[in-house]
Formats: structure tokens, sequence, C-alpha cells
């Protein structure tokens, strides 16, 4: 029973292949970030949405001021491997820890994004087809 629950809720936790490890660094924007985790091999320009609930003052789950990441991977992630996804502003960059790669991106924001004070619930989509049309101004 507990490794049917356990693996209920690692399904709830995974998109695409990557599973949402954690949020770390809340308290401070330079060591703000969300770790995924790879639980198979993703190949390069594999797309995500990773996003947070934002709310209205009465406390409900609300659509304003939503934080929108749009993660398309630069290259192959293996099995294990980590993207670490700053909210701070960086360059794309790799390291090695323990034979595994961390895949580094940055979201070039100059505010934190998650809050230290209460829960927070990180969503993560993958994104299989986008649909993209410009409209010329008025």
């Amino acid at each position: 029973m507990i490794r049917e629950i356990m693996s209920y809720i690692e399904r709830q936790e995974t998109a695409g292949g990557l599973r949402i490890k954690s949020i770390e660094g809340r308290a401070e924007l330079k060591d703000e970030k969300v770790v995924l985790r790879a639980t198979k091999k993703i190949v390069k320009s594999e797309q995500f949405l990773l996003y947070d609930n934002t709310f209205s003052a009465d406390g409900k789950i609300s659509n304003e001021h939503r934080h929108l990441f749009h993660l398309k991977l630069k290259e192959d992630v293996a099995k294990d491997e980590e993207i670490h996804i700053w909210t701070k502003s960086g360059k794309y960059e790799t390291e090695l820890n323990n034979g595994l790669n961390r895949h580094h991106y940055f979201w070039g924001l100059r505010t934190k994004v998650w809050n230290s004070d209460n829960n927070e619930t990180v969503h993560l989509v993958h994104v299989s087809h986008i649909a993209t049309k410009k409209f010329p101004g008025d």
C-alpha cells in the first residue's frame, strides 16, 4: 500500500520525465531556485512551463501576477540529472556533480517568486505543442 501511495505522489510531481524536487533559497533572490530531477532521459528542445500560484486579497487562487517560466532544454538531460531554475539573471551553464550534470537556467527576474513565509505550490507542465500568432498593432 505504501509503495502505491508513493508511486501516486511521484506521478503528481512529475511531468514529461521531470520531477519537482524542491524550492531552495526562498529568503534571498540570489539564492532562489527550483530544482527538478530527470526520471528518464529527456532530449534537447523538449519544452516545459513552470509557474506558481497567486492569490487574490480574499485568499482565493487568482491568475493575476502569475510568474511563468518557459523552459526549452538546450541539451539532453540524462536520467537522475538535475535542472536548477534560478529566479535571478544569469547565463545557461552546466556543472558536473558526482558524475552527473546539473543544468542551470535563469529566469532573469529582479524580485523573488517563491514566498518564504508560507507554503508554495510549483506547477510543471510538459508542453507538446505551442501555437503562436502575432497580430499587427491598430
